[in-house]
């Protein structure tokens, strides 16, 4: 990521303008750069070591190793190959950690939608919809639950009753958690578990499965990708997006949904929102790192038997 935006900065370039070898041997001059300055700096402060012990990551010794400790875990049936949120960069397509997000701040807007109650079901002031505050209209298609506050006497209810998204048509669950703030917005909070961090981990208490919409580039998809709350594939709902929308670059889809729920008579109204912006997009992505899911049913099993050391 560092070299990605070092290249960009100074060439305008991205890691595909280069292709895979040639953006290799940028890395490994930009690791004979800066490497020599981290050890000059260690010396200076008299950092007492065997250098001629000095390893890099990318060191061939050490990659065979963690490939052949990686391969070796998969045969133990040790780990395996998830899902997990990560944040994604549309314009690098790539995956970026948390400390190389940036956040800005914004004027946006927050659109309030109507969500119809199924089965004939009420509000406790007689209404047949909830009204949901979102500022990124383009997930509703990847909606999978509402969530409302359990201590809400306006909709405590109707935990376990079931709207229909809008556009879509896709029955979805109302359910009960304390991420929905009684005193923010109408209460009510959309459940996108593919593209929201905390969506996400609302999605995991409630075994809300998860719907992909967005392409590496950002994009609407043609056929949406449906994942249980494992990251398994999961037919429990349809893959099918409305083809007005298919392959629309994600502002250009706000627009079009905004537009379409408005015709529903949907679109109760629109507010000034001040925004936070993170420069990223959080999205759904098979990874293998420490820092993601390829451990967690060797500790599931170490928890249940007692083994482990934590």
């Amino acid at each position: 990521m560092v070299v990605e935006r070092k290249i960009a900065a100074e060439e305008g370039k991205t890691r595909h303008d280069y292709g895979r070898d040639a953006f290799i041997d940028k890395i490994w001059q930009w690791k004979a750069e800066s490497g020599g300055t981290i050890t000059r700096q260690m010396r200076r402060l008299g950092n007492s070591v065997d250098w001629e012990r000095e390893r890099f990551t990318m060191d061939e010794g050490l990659s065979n190793a963690v490939k052949e400790v990686f391969v070796r875990l998969y045969k133990e049936d040790l780990i395996y190959r998830g899902k997990r949120l990560v944040n994604w960069d549309p314009k690098l397509r790539t995956a970026i950690s948390d400390l190389e997000v940036e956040n800005r701040e914004s004027k946006g807007s927050m659109w309030h939608i109507r969500y119809p109650l199924a089965d004939g079901a009420k509000t406790a002031d007689g209404k047949d919809y909830l009204v949901v505050a979102t500022t990124r209209p383009e997930t509703v298609l990847g909606d999978t639950g509402v969530a409302v506050n359990p201590e809400d006497p306006r909709y405590k209810d109707l935990i376990g009753k079931f709207v229909i998204l809008p556009l879509v048509n896709r029955r979805i669950p109302i359910v009960g958690d304390e991420h929905a703030d009684m005193e923010k917005g109408t209460g009510c909070v959309k459940i996108t578990p593919a593209h929201d961090f905390n969506d996400y981990e609302v999605g995991k208490r409630h075994a809300l499965p998860m719907i992909n919409i967005l392409t590496f580039d950002g994009d609407i998809r043609e056929t949406a990708e449906v994942f249980d709350t494992k990251g398994e594939e999961s037919d429990v709902y349809s893959s099918e997006i409305p083809a007005e929308f298919q392959k629309l670059e994600r502002f250009a889809a706000r627009k079009a949904i905004v537009a379409a729920v408005d015709a529903l008579g949907l679109l109760e109204e629109i507010k000034p929102h001040d925004l936070t912006v993170p420069l990223r997009r959080p999205w759904r992505r098979s990874y293998r790192t420490d820092a993601d899911r390829p451990v967690v049913r060797p500790c599931r099993r170490a928890g249940e038997t007692g083994g482990g050391s934590g």
